[in-house]
């Protein structure tokens, strides 16, 4: 038994596509994201904004950040934070999916090759 088909907005984005849009959308000053993400079987809104500027160190050095966190009212929902690095177009170099359970998950830039 398979599910039923997803509906698309025009705006639906995947799990990939979504960090281009806060890129780009960073890129051009914007400081709130409403995001339909299609992930599995479900279509999940996400709605992210700016916290704050944050040097972090990665294993390619330390970078200045930008910090986009998720507004979550759901306390069942995972919550996502990205720290987006102006110096390399915004890519994010850190990403944090927090449980609700308190544990996160981090996925952490280890090398950067721009051609």
């Amino acid at each position: 038994h398979s599910p039923p088909p997803l509906t698309l907005t025009p705006h639906t984005q995947d799990v990939q596509s979504f960090l281009l849009e806060v890129m780009l959308g960073l890129q051009n000053k914007q400081t709130e994201f409403i995001l339909d993400i299609a992930d599995l079987n479900e279509i999940q809104a996400h709605r992210m904004h700016v916290v704050r500027e944050e040097t972090i160190t990665t294993p390619i050095g330390s970078l200045p950040t930008i910090l986009v966190q998720e507004n979550v009212t759901d306390t069942k929902a995972p919550r996502f934070s990205l720290w987006c690095a102006p110096s390399l177009d915004y890519f994010p170099i850190l990403i944090r999916k927090t449980e609700p359970d308190g544990a996160n998950w981090d996925l952490s830039l280890r090398k950067f090759n721009s051609r």
